[in-house]
């Protein structure tokens, strides 16, 4: 992974910085000059320093040193939705969030800004309607999910801190599950189309999602909502034919009915079959110009 070196001598802090995502990130930030802490509940993930947003325990001692928080905090989308799991779902989203507000609120800090992760699920299953960010969220339980969360995000842009909430799309990167998982298939000859295959999957390479995280920073004017997304999504069936010509192999042909796909998975299933047509009109309105806009472009540089 190479990146411009930019020496920026400020401090960020990484909430839910041990992830995938946030390991990236950490790599990138670092190498562009920045102090990065990452804080993590988990004692063995190797983070900086712990918190408890249940709780309300963090080290507050180390606002007043800091320029920009990130946070990506939130409960693994890829396990099993019982009823329970689905209450963390949220609870894991908004709570840490509603901390971090409260934090901000009661201790002195210097903090420029803020960036909060949300998710291009927020508008839910819309066949062939292209999406910005000024169409209206979806009813499911994924989009109330988004809709919660970013609501708490908005409170902190109120303390007068810019705040950039980031629909974030699947990311493009070997170590992303999903990705990794669509591989296995492909190489086995089983990335078959889910449903019809007609549904739209929007996504984002991992360095221009990086790139974008920077450029939100370091830009002042840029305090809104994004959608984080490649300016050209694709639908699903070909996405898996750009996947198996990537790695040689012709895929199973056959679909799997999207009922089965449901009594499978429950509500997780609209994570696969939900269309979600979008595009990035305030990033690209805002100046940034997208490194990889071609799926296929895109595969060849993980």
């Amino acid at each position: 992974m190479k990146f411009d070196t930019v020496k920026e001598n400020e401090v960020v802090i990484i909430f839910g910085g041990t992830g995938f995502l946030g390991q990236l990130l950490n790599r990138f930030l670092k190498y562009k000059g920045y102090t990065v802490w990452t804080i993590s509940r988990d004692k063995q993930n190797n983070s900086d320093f712990e918190w408890d947003p249940y709780l309300k325990k963090f080290p507050v001692e180390i606002l007043a040193k800091t320029d920009h928080i990130i946070n990506l905090s939130g409960a693994n989308l890829m396990k099993r939705w019982t009823e329970n799991y689905k209450r963390q779902l949220v609870e894991s989203r908004v709570i840490s969030t509603r901390f971090i507000r409260e934090l901000i609120e009661q201790n002195r800090h210097e903090i420029k800004s803020v960036i909060n992760a949300s998710g291009i699920s927020i508008y839910g299953d819309r066949p062939n309607t292209l999406l910005t960010e000024n169409d209206k969220p979806g009813t499911g339980f994924l989009e109330k999910l988004c809709v919660n969360w970013e609501s708490e995000a908005r409170e902190i842009r109120k303390l007068g801190v810019r705040t950039n909430i980031l629909r974030i799309s699947p990311v493009v990167h070997y170590d992303n599950p999903f990705i990794k998982t669509q591989f296995m298939a492909a190489r086995l000859r089983l990335l078959a189309p889910l449903g019809l295959g007609t549904q739209y999957v929007p996504w984002v390479h991992y360095t221009d999602l990086l790139n974008i995280i920077h450029f939100l920073m370091t830009i002042p004017s840029c305090n809104s909502t994004y959608n984080v997304c490649s300016p050209n999504p694709i639908q699903q069936r070909e996405m898996n034919k750009i996947i198996g010509d990537h790695i040689g192999k012709n895929q199973f042909a056959w679909s799997i009915p999207k009922q089965i796909i449901k009594l499978i998975l429950g509500a997780k299933s609209q994570l696969l079959t939900d269309s979600i047509k979008t595009t990035p009109k305030r990033l690209i309105e805002a100046g940034y110009n997208f490194k990889y806009q071609n799926f296929s472009q895109a595969l060849k540089h993980l």
